[in-house]
């Protein structure tokens, strides 16, 4: 959790002048309800001032849903307030590859953790399904072929412009391919699976 934003507090120009004591007093910033910023300016002649807030702040405490309520409140000298609230949503959650339909026939998805391949005499269709719980939605799905010598083919992207929930591509070769295929997902937010996933079990030719 290392995310961040940025808070710009300034005077109003079009209701104050250069010398009507409108220049910034006091930043307040409060996180779920914690105050983790108070800062007092009324010892200098700021008309703008600028703050970074991580939300990594050990005073933060790790939200479950992800939400952080923002509350921040801004003074002048002339004590005028003005406050603003907005919700920073963090989303760590991990797409992942849900499926593959290989010739009509569903298999499930696993972990690179062993080989898996499909040996057949048609041409292979394949089509990769991918998921995403978090907020972000889908960015895309990866996939690149492996034959049995260990070549591989150069990785291609299927990119998401609307990042739906749950999307698939599809993937073919030629029915003298004989190897293995591999994908994985990314989010918006550049979420993505540790290990690409395959499938398990085996495809025999008829």
């Amino acid at each position: 959790r290392n995310e961040s934003f940025e808070i710009v507090a300034k005077k109003n120009e079009m209701t104050s002048s250069d010398d009507d004591e409108s220049e910034m007093a006091t930043l307040i910033v409060e996180v779920n309800g914690t105050e983790i910023l108070n800062k007092d300016y009324s010892d200098k002649n700021l008309s703008e001032v600028k703050e970074t807030i991580n939300i990594s702040n050990s005073l933060i405490k790790d939200a479950a849903d992800g939400k952080y309520n923002i509350h921040i409140k801004a003074t002048n000298k002339q004590k005028n307030i003005a406050e603003n609230n907005l919700v920073l949503e963090v989303d760590d959650n991990k797409p992942k590859i849900t499926g593959f339909v290989v010739n009509g026939k569903e298999m499930s998805s696993e972990g690179d953790t062993g080989k898996y391949t499909y040996i057949t005499n048609q041409k292979i269709e394949t089509e990769i399904k991918a998921s995403d719980t978090g907020s972000g939605g889908l960015k895309d799905i990866k996939y690149y072929w492996e034959e049995t010598s260990g070549n591989k083919s150069q990785e291609t992207t299927q990119a998401f412009e609307n990042h739906p929930e749950n999307a698939s591509t599809k993937a073919t070769k030629d029915s003298s391919f004989k190897g293995f295929l591999y994908a994985s997902a990314e989010d918006t937010v550049g979420n993505k699976p540790e290990n690409y996933a395959t499938f398990g079990g085996v495809i025999i030719e008829t």
